[in-house]
């Protein structure tokens, strides 16, 4: 069976998730709307991953799977992009390769995108480990503007909930970031908030977020990491903020501070490196602070990194009198607690979910 010319194109990046991708394959195959394509873009996974997803093709020939080029960079966001690129449908889904849906998402979310127009839908998805008869909602109802909740990093959704019109994201230019190897979910969705009000969210719920044992939420994210990766995430977050907040830089001053610091009191003092300075260096640039500014901050900032480095607990309180009391202490944080909070029965909040995983395992 092959969709010529498919209502959505499902597209996934792989990489390393054999055991998890039969389960999610299924899905994708067991739905009860027919017109879709499923786009597989693997980034050379080492394990059994690509011989799996060619069974699966052979099968059905939605199912497509494209390999990562040896030219291009390695990543899930680049993997995104290729999958986009190579799409044939009205509509797209940003899928996961150990996520599923239930049998009816795609066939429901095509009649809720398609009915007035809209440029996105997002659907409600539980976080949950396949098992257990409770599971947490990705994020429970708040009056808040989504893109207020997205730039305090309390998302409203992920990606796996949105169905988009592809038009839309070609004529925007709205990809995914390749630079950022986190937060890019955020990223995402609010460079998609900032082009279009014309979505809308519905409390269905239809897919499911994989919770594996091992999984940390936020692990990679709270790492140190490289002054690359630190400075192309603050790079980009300020080119996002500028166009929405009339603030002139002070949430993004705000965010560079709390960021910097929780970075350098959240991590083992021999992982303290260069990237955390990466934060200080968007303040002075992005901000264009004048140069007695930027020295006090440039000086604050060393001072912290070596303090906690060598565990000097003067230098610690000087940082942490200047930087965190008199930084942020002009702040008023508004952010709420939505974000995986509400514990949900699975047995009368979403019976398909359950009853399908129950059946596949």
């Amino acid at each position: 069976m092959s969709a010529i010319n498919p209502s959505i194109s499902i597209l996934i990046p792989n990489y390393n998730k054999a055991p998890f991708l039969p389960q999610t394959l299924n899905s994708i195959l067991n739905q009860t709307f027919s017109n879709w394509e499923c786009i597989i873009v693997d980034d050379q996974s080492t394990d059994d991953s690509v011989f799996i997803i060619k069974k699966f093709a052979e099968k059905d020939s939605r199912i497509k799977l494209f390999e990562r080029p040896n030219d291009v960079a390695k990543g899930g966001n680049v993997c995104r992009n290729i999958a986009l690129h190579k799409a044939n449908g009205e509509h797209v889904v940003f899928f996961d390769s150990d996520d599923w849906f239930t049998s009816d998402a795609l066939q429901e979310r095509f009649s809720l995108v398609s009915q007035k127009g809209f440029d996105f839908v997002a659907n409600q998805g539980v976080f949950w480990n396949g098992q257990d008869e409770t599971a947490l909602l990705i994020a429970s109802p708040t009056q808040r503007k989504a893109l207020d909740c997205f730039f305090d990093f309390q998302p409203l959704w992920l990606s796996q909930s949105l169905t988009i019109r592809r038009e839309f994201l070609l004529q925007q230019n709205i990809q995914w970031n390749e630079n950022v190897p986190f937060y890019q979910d955020v990223l995402f969705n609010i460079d998609l908030l900032l082009h279009t009000e014309s979505y809308c969210f519905s409390e269905k719920i239809d897919w499911v977020w994989r919770k594996s044992d091992q999984q940390t939420l936020g692990n990679k994210a709270m790492k140190v990491n490289t002054y690359a990766e630190n400075k192309a995430l603050a790079d980009s977050l300020f080119d996002l903020s500028i166009r929405y907040h009339k603030d002139n830089g002070l949430w993004f001053k705000q965010y560079c501070v709390q960021r910097f610091y929780d970075l350098l009191i959240g991590n083992t003092a021999s992982s303290l490196n260069k990237g955390l300075l990466a934060y200080c260096d968007a303040i002075v640039c992005k901000l264009q602070l004048n140069y007695l500014h930027s020295t006090i901050v440039k000086i604050v900032a060393r001072i912290g990194l070596w303090s906690y480095r060598m565990n000097i607990s003067l230098g610690q309180s000087i940082f942490f009198r200047i930087w965190k009391k008199r930084w942020m202490s002009k702040i008023n944080h508004s952010k709420s607690n939505h974000f995986l909070t509400e514990s949900i029965d699975l047995i009368n909040r979403a019976l398909p979910i359950y009853k399908t995983t129950k059946q596949a395992t």
